[in-house]
């Protein structure tokens, strides 16, 4: 029977910190899907700010937000940070949220007209490859996510894993009692 004490403690202690590292996990994989997610869709948004034709990315983000419960809404502002494009659940009380930006950065060739050479522009193998130097941003892609749902999926994997732990000692305390009478 005292070897029960030292097994239950080691239970508590070992799903203690299960439990508090996998939420550090789990804010780092939101974090990094958020920041990914928001330069992602700033590149394959530029285009369709700057030639106003938004609407494909309307369909584009509603299709996001129904395949990925942890977001909850995707905006697109101009540089002036004025609303251009919005889908999802813009004012949420949750406290939970966290949003990522990424800005839709112009890269505007840079042409040197008074080159050194008399010649036309050409590209060869020559010549060193095209430079293009960044622009104020045209707008901000802004993506607002919830943990709660990968919070909820982790949690209840942590619960099986602690229960296969928690059967395990009870398991080891029960052959402990049984060879305990044995002998």
């Amino acid at each position: 029977m005292i070897a029960v004490h030292p097994a239950t403690l080691m239970f508590l202690v070992i799903s203690t910190a299960l439990y508090f590292s996998n939420q550090d996990e789990i804010r780092r994989d939101i974090e990094e899907r958020g920041n990914v997610l928001a330069a992602a869709l700033a590149e394959n948004s530029l285009y369709a700010v700057v030639s106003g034709n938004t609407a494909p990315l309307k369909e584009t983000f509603n299709g996001l937000l129904t395949v990925d419960d942890s977001l909850i809404s995707i905006q697109i502002v101009d540089a002036n940070r004025s609303l251009v494009v919005s889908v999802g659940d813009l004012v949420s009380a949750r406290t939970d949220l966290l949003t990522f930006e990424g800005p839709l950065s112009r890269q505007v060739p840079d042409i040197d007209l008074f080159g050194r050479l008399d010649t036309p522009h050409t590209s060869s193998p020559d010549e060193p490859a095209a430079r293009f130097r960044k622009t104020a941003p045209a707008g901000y892609v802004r993506v607002v996510m919830s943990p709660a749902p990968v919070l909820r999926a982790k949690r209840e994997r942590l619960y099986v894993n602690l229960a296969l732990v928690l059967l395990a000692a009870f398991s080891s305390g029960l052959a402990g009692l049984f060879l305990a009478q044995q002998f």
